[in-house]
């Protein structure tokens, strides 16, 4: 038997090289991959010269899409529109290929109508996607497990479960008890608006819990729309990636396998696959719109862990809405991931808390008809409501997809796979519609109905949960306390979402 080869006196092992110069190797790798990113940093095309505001130029730009501070006076910007674009259907983007927007009352009802030419899937991939972004057949088969939950007629024996939260040793009037805290300044405007909505919702799915889980699944719901939604409709440009985006992804992707481990071992590899679809999101990502997940990959650990909770709750529950997709997932009508991704978009509430903060703010800011409610709820409650939802429609901007040139819009300038969002808080702001439309005024009951809620096949599910939520707080606020103000200075939403108009921060004082 051969005796082994002796190394080289000269020659030093991998390992010897290793422990003789760790130190200096553990200094240089860093320095290696900072220069490396620093590199491709300097390939990254830079963002284009913002090209003046918006009301010097006869031209919408993509960067007004994204423009902070044009979602945070996107009143304004609504007027502009009218104003500076009075009588065109359909706005061409510049710095956005295929991109168009509209902003007119007749125009935005005839593409929410028209779906055989729209879809309300912005999409062009094959991903799962959200009951109102789904198509006719599909629609159909899956709306039928949730409509007859959320009729008017279903939602009246709501009413006190709204009003009602089971918790360990007691039970809480939900709006009483949220009112109270933020009477205390315990929460915000926002807070409060998010614990409503959140548990009425979940009363709907026949679920309840108490605020700590509430909260965390606010959070979580949060962190979705964040992820996925293309910030402005279209998403902010490639440009715009911090140049360590690699390595931050890189880390948000290793982050989650702990969790992803979880998720497959607990809802299975095909189920997992059909939520996540890394081939379409990671892998091949669509080009446009560009979702929030690149600016935002430290929120990715998030997604699992949230998939799991709603699986709990969709296998723990043995009544009402939850109990009949579990019926449906058993009967092959439903797959188990399109169960829990139309829970994610019923549990959806940020569009929802933006309608209720905006209440208590146009309580504070719009005094006469404050006081008019005030002095008589059952007069002019619902009209203040329908005002707000008005002017204030929680999700300005509501994206489609040019999938057919029907015969209507032949001279419309539009191509197939041509991106069309549709402004529905500037459709509301319309003066062809709309006496002084940016006046808030209770007094428009001979005025056509507000686009906040959509139209046509997709028109929103939640809308009558909504209106009976914002109804009940309504009717306690102005029997419980004399007077609601600010106290002190509000934060509106600027970076998260298509076009959502509501608050980060709304501080608001009970007398």
């Amino acid at each position: 038997m051969k005796a082994p080869p002796r190394a080289s006196p000269n020659t030093s092992s991998f390992g010897e090289l290793y422990l003789q110069y760790h130190d200096i190797i553990g200094v240089a790798m860093p320095i290696f991959l900072f220069f490396g990113l620093l590199i491709m940093s300097c390939f990254q095309k830079k963002s284009a010269k913002m090209p003046g505001p918006y009301r010097d130029r006869d031209f919408l730009h993509q960067q007004d899409l994204v423009d902070s501070e044009i979602r945070r006076h996107h009143l304004d910007f609504n007027e502009h529109l009218h104003s500076r674009f009075e009588g065109q259907r359909f706005l061409q983007v510049k710095g956005e290929y295929g991109c168009y927007i509209a902003f007119n009352y007749t125009t935005c009802k005839e593409v929410m109508n028209d779906h055989s030419s729209f879809s309300s899937n912005p999409f062009p991939d094959g991903r799962l996607v959200a009951l109102n972004t789904m198509s006719k057949a599909d629609h159909t088969r899956v709306l039928r497990y949730v409509h007859k939950h959320y009729t008017q007629d279903a939602l009246e024996d709501l009413r006190g479960h709204i009003q009602e939260v089971r918790r360990k040793l007691t039970s809480a009037k939900v709006i009483q008890q949220c009112t109270a805290d933020l009477a205390s300044g315990k929460v915000d405007g926002v807070q409060w608006a998010k614990r409503i909505h959140m548990s009425g919702t979940l009363a709907r799915l026949g679920v309840k819990l108490g605020w700590e889980k509430i909260d965390e699944i606010v959070m979580l719901n949060d962190a979705m729309v964040a992820l996925v939604a293309p910030l402005g409709g279209v998403g902010l440009p490639n440009e715009t990636l911090p140049w360590t985006w690699l390595l931050q992804l890189a880390l948000g992707l290793i982050a989650s396998i702990p969790s992803m481990l979880q998720m497959v071992c607990k809802l299975g590899m095909r189920c997992s696959w059909q939520i996540i679809r890394p081939d379409v999101t990671i892998l091949n990502p669509p080009r446009k719109p560009r979702m929030g997940l690149w600016w935002r990959p430290g929120l990715l650990p998030l997604v699992p862990r949230y998939f799991m909770l709603l699986h709990t709750l969709l296998e723990d529950s043995d009544k009402g809405l939850l109990l009949g997709l579990r019926e449906g997932v058993s009967s092959g009508d439903l797959s188990l991931a399109e169960s829990l991704t139309l829970m994610v978009q019923l549990m959806v509430n940020m569009t929802s808390a933006n309608a209720l903060s905006s209440l208590l703010f146009r309580l504070a800011t719009e005094t006469d008809s404050a006081q008019e409610v005030f002095a008589n709820f059952p007069a002019s409650g619902d009209a203040f409501i329908q005002e707000v939802l008005r002017l204030d429609a929680p999700l300005q901007r509501n994206p489609r997809r040019c999938v057919s040139i029907g015969k209507k819009w032949q001279d419309a300038g539009l191509k197939e796979g041509n991106q069309v969002l549709l402004f529905l808080g500037a459709a509301n702001m319309d003066p062809a519609v709309f006496r002084s439309p940016a006046d808030f005024r209770i007094d428009r009951a001979d005025e056509s109905p507000a686009l906040t809620f959509g139209s046509g096949m997709h028109y929103c599910l939640g809308s009558n949960l909504v209106k009976l939520e914002m109804r009940l707080a309504l009717e306690h606020l102005t029997s419980s306390y004399k007077s609601i103000a600010l106290d002190g200075h509000y934060q509106r939403i600027a970076d998260v979402d298509v076009g959502n108009w509501g608050f980060c921060h709304l501080p608001i004082r009970l007398k």
